[in-house]
């Protein structure tokens, strides 16, 4: 079983088609969902270190620690105003930055219902 996509590249959706080795799996285009969540970049740190604000909000989080007290002190920790350990939350949380899981990925059977779409 194959997708194509409108502008014609095709990609393989099962196991026997992806053996063929003819087209690429369609994993290749699972899109990663959005929860939607409002933030602007801080852009006074670099990835890297909103990353680490972010790690240490959540590390703080799962210890178990009061919500008001995890803010309160990763902000201070990290010289950020509540504001933008909000944004940096809510970034964080949107890209599934670790310690989260991996991305939320659209199933393929997602991917199949989009397609039968166009085929009718």
């Amino acid at each position: 079983m194959t997708f194509t996509t409108p502008d014609g590249r095709t990609y393989a959706l099962n196991g026997r088609a992806m053996g063929m080795n003819r087209w690429p799996p369609a994993r290749e285009i699972t899109r990663h969902l959005s929860l939607g969540l409002r933030y602007e970049t801080v852009g006074r740190l670099s990835t890297s270190e909103r990353r680490a604000v972010f790690k240490a909000l959540v590390d703080c989080q799962d210890a178990g620690h009061d919500e008001d007290y995890c803010e309160d002190s990763t902000a201070q920790s990290h010289n950020v105003t509540a504001q933008e350990l909000q944004n940096i939350s809510n970034e964080g949380v949107e890209n599934s930055w670790p310690p989260l899981g991996p991305p939320l990925i659209m199933p393929t059977s997602n991917i199949i219902q989009i397609g039968l779409q166009f085929c009718r």
